[in-house]
This record gives structure tokens, C-alpha cells and sequence, in this order.
């Protein structure tokens, strides 16, 4: 019987110590809206009830994103697997010869490798949210543009030795996405891969301790796409030299030191636009310039990488608006009409591509 009583106990210690556990990543939930440390915005919490009064069949996925991204703790057991991997740069970096560092989180390597193929479902689904909107906005007499940014690894593979392609670039995603918009739709779309390599001969496009690409890539991509919207980019005559410390990359590795050597050229413009963020829960950025160049007015839906891009933006248009995401909904359709915006800027980072094919554009 006391053998008996003991087993109970220990029992209901164990269970007590099992529910204070699961508690403990639900106790602090993180409220803030971007990652200081990768750099990037954070899930936004879902509703399960649409603004449409119907029920949101992502609900699951999207409250998992949400929970994955804010959970207490999450930072601290990041690293803790790091440190435990042996890994110098932790969990996220790949760390390769002469302070070049990689991103290896959201399948980053496997893309840049290109093993992964859509599949027909993806590309069908992706053409169909791309189309739909474009199509829209020619009814609308909107111009629209898809832009697809090239992650770092692909523009300056040849500094990674700890991982070989298993299929070249010509075969990656993204070439394999802009073949099906150019066989099935009229989508205006625009992969920069070619223009950055092209341009890798001026100097460094992207940061090399960060995911991102710096000032002078940034313009470069800018001033395709303003040349594929036949619109006069800004010029400049003269750079800057900027050094970059600590970029997102350095952050999220471990035992990693500050680059104060490597320079980077920045294009010399002043920027001359008022920028106002209009809301505290996600990043919505509305920007206005007197001193614009063509009296046109932008929607730019996006990701980290049009970060770079803004100051060209805000200094060539009257307005520019910013939202930090790819999906489009009806009051985002209706601002596009109230406030005459001609111009649509749909842009994403290679690795990202995936995600168009669960996106959907809004039904009449």
C-alpha cells in the first residue's frame, strides 16, 4: 500500500511538472511586430472569422505561424540548439570563407541548390492569385508587376563550398514559375537574377553578414524595374562608402564578429519624401514627396527586400504605399481606387515563392 501511495505521488508530481512545461511557451506570448534579431516581420495573429463573415480555412496553419514565431522562449532555445549542433554560426547561418554568411532557415539552401520543383498544383494556384490580380488591374487601367528578388546565395554561390547544386540555376523555381506566367498569362514579371549578375563586375550588390542585398544592388534592382514600368529612374553622380557591422545574419549566429572592413558603395541621392507609418499592428508605411519625378502614384505589396528599395521609390513617385506582405484584400482594392494609384509592385524574395500558391485574390 505504501509503495502504492508513493507511485501516486511521483505520478502526480510528474504530471504536474509535464502541465507546468506545456504552460511555460503560452505564459509570455511576444507582442512585438518584427524580429530585431532576423530581421523580419512577424506572423500576424488570425482571425478565425474573416471581414467577410466567413470562416478562414487557413485558421490552423497561419495561428501555428503565429504561435511558432511568438512563443516564450523561442530565441533562447534557438540558440541553445546551435551551441548544442556544434555549428559556429547556429541554427540559421552557414559560415564560409572570408566573413561570408548564409541564411539556411525556410529552405534557403535547398533553393539555392534548386532541388525542390513545383508542382503543377503550385504553379496553377500561383498563376491564378498573380493573374486574377493582374487582370484587375488592366480593368482598373492599373499598371501591375511581379518582382521576384534573388536570395544572396543564388547571385553569390560560388562563396558556398559546403553545398553543391543539385540542378543549375536555369532549372530553379523561380525561372520555373516566370516560364508558366509567360506560357499562360499576360503578367508583366520581372526575375532580376540576370541584371545582378550582370552588374556583380561594379562592386558588391549584397551585405556579405546579411541576408539582404546593400544601397547600390538595391538601385540596380530599382532601376529594372523602373525601366520594365517605362519610367525615367533617378540618376546619381556620386557614392558613399558604408561599412555594415553587424547585419541580421551576424545577429542570429553565434561567435560570430563584426565586419568593420568590408565597404559597400551607395548610391549619393537625398532623400527629400515625408514617410508616415499608419498603423501599430502591422507595417503599413504611406509616403509622400513634392519634389517627385513622375506624378504617378505606387501600392507596393512586399517583403524585407523592398526595405532598400523605399528611398527610390519615395524619391521618383508623388505617393508611395507600403504593406509588408503578399496577399491583397478588398480594402486594399478599394484605397487603390479612392486614391488613384496607378501602379502595382508585387515583390518577393526567390525562397518565398511557394507561398503565392496559397494566396488567394478577392472574389467580386
Amino acid at each position: 500500500m505504501k509503495d502504492l501511495f508513493n507511485t501516486s505521488v511521483i505520478d502526480k508530481i510528474f504530471v504536474v511538472i509535464v502541465a507546468i512545461a506545456l504552460l511555460i511557451p503560452v505564459s509570455h506570448i511576444n507582442h512585438d511586430e518584427k524580429s530585431i534579431t532576423e530581421n523580419r516581420m512577424l506572423a500576424v495573429r488570425p482571425e478565425l472569422i474573416t471581414h467577410e463573415h466567413k470562416i478562414n480555412n487557413k485558421f490552423g496553419i497561419e495561428y501555428d505561424k503565429w504561435f511558432s514565431d511568438r512563443f516564450f522562449g523561442r530565441d533562447t532555445l534557438i540558440k541553445l540548439y546551435g551551441a548544442q549542433s556544434g555549428s559556429a554560426g547556429g541554427l540559421k547561418v552557414l559560415v564560409e570563407d572570408d566573413n561570408w554568411l548564409f541564411y539556411t532557415d525556410e529552405n534557403s539552401l535547398r533553393n539555392f541548390a534548386n532541388m525542390d520543383r513545383l508542382s503543377t498544383e503550385q504553379l496553377q494556384q500561383a498563376a491564378a492569385y498573380i493573374s486574377n490580380f493582374d487582370d484587375w488591374c488592366k480593368q482598373h487601367n492599373k499598371q501591375f508587376i511581379l518582382v521576384i528578388a534573388p536570395d544572396k546565395n543564388k547571385i553569390y554561390g560560388e562563396y558556398i563550398t559546403k553545398v553543391e547544386k543539385v540542378y543549375p540555376d536555369t532549372q530553379s523555381r523561380a525561372n520555373q514559375l516566370v516560364d508558366y506566367l509567360h506560357a499562360n498569362t499576360q503578367v508583366n514579371v520581372l526575375y532580376l537574377y540576370d541584371t545582378l549578375m550582370t552588374h556583380k563586375q561594379d562592386g558588391l550588390l549584397y551585405l556579405k553578414n546579411d541576408t539582404h542585398w546593400n544601397d547600390y544592388g538595391a538601385y540596380i534592382g530599382y532601376k529594372t524595374i523602373m525601366n520594365a514600368l517605362n519610367i525615367k529612374p533617378i540618376q546619381f553622380t556620386t557614392t558613399t562608402t558604408q561599412t555594415n557591422p553587424r547585419g541580421d545574419l551576424t545577429k542570429m549566429a553565434t561567435n560570430i564578429p563584426a565586419d568593420n572592413e568590408t565597404l559597400y558603395m551607395s548610391p549619393d541621392i537625398t532623400n527629400t519624401a515625408k514617410c508616415t507609418k499608419v498603423s501599430s499592428l502591422v507595417d503599413i508605411t504611406t509616403c509622400t514627396n513634392k519634389h517627385y519625378t513622375t506624378k504617378k502614384s505606387v501600392l507596393t505589396l512586399r517583403d524585407s527586400f523592398s526595405t532598400a528599395l523605399e528611398r527610390y521609390y519615395t524619391n521618383t513617385f508623388k505617393s508611395v504605399k507600403l504593406l509588408w506582405r503578399y496577399d491583397i484584400n478588398e480594402k486594399d482594392l478599394e484605397y487603390i481606387i479612392k486614391n488613384n494609384v496607378d501602379i502595382v509592385i508585387l515583390e518577393i524574395i526567390e525562397r518565398n515563392i511557394p507561398l503565392l500558391s496559397f494566396q488567394e485574390f478577392p472574389k467580386d
